[in-house]
């Protein structure tokens, strides 16, 4: 893994920490890197998207897009599942996140690519009812998730 990301997941490992100290967060750990390669803009070559298993909780996990060809940060995004769409920009696909956010209400949160990182562009609250609405208008996770077992 390229040293600009490393440093990176290293920087949002401390944030974490931080606010975990001052009680913002209930949990703790910095664990071993994980990673997916995922080919994002078509070309052949996957992207990398990394998360350390001590980097987030359910709830919250920090995620790390990059390309591992030449160590460029493409972005860091912010939630339990990550979802690739098939809307895309400049050639590159949008990217979602879903994360609870307590015990009845979760958020998503959407990126675009920029020319040259992902950005947050918005993020929606959904209560129960609007979180089994979301889930069904979504593709099936179990494959997805199998690569990270």
């Amino acid at each position: 893994m390229p040293a600009t990301v490393r440093q990176e997941i290293s920087r949002l490992r401390q944030e974490k920490m931080a606010r975990e100290r001052r009680g913002d967060s209930e949990e703790g750990g910095v664990g071993a890197l994980s990673t997916i390669a995922l080919d994002l803009n078509g070309d052949g070559l996957a992207e990398k998207i990394a998360t350390g298993s001590g980097a987030g909780s359910a709830a919250g996990t920090v995620w790390v897009v990059y390309n591992p060809r030449n160590g460029r940060l493409m972005g860091t995004l912010t939630g339990s599942i990550v979802f690739v769409a098939r809307e895309s920009d400049e050639g590159w696909p949008r990217l979602e996140t879903y994360m609870k956010s307590a015990p009845e209400t979760a958020v998503a949160f959407f990126y675009v690519f920029s020319g040259t990182r992902y950005q947050k562009t918005r993020a929606r609250a959904l209560t129960l009812p609007e979180i089994d609405e979301y889930f069904r208008r979504k593709p099936p996770l179990g494959r997805e998730l199998e690569e990270f077992r």
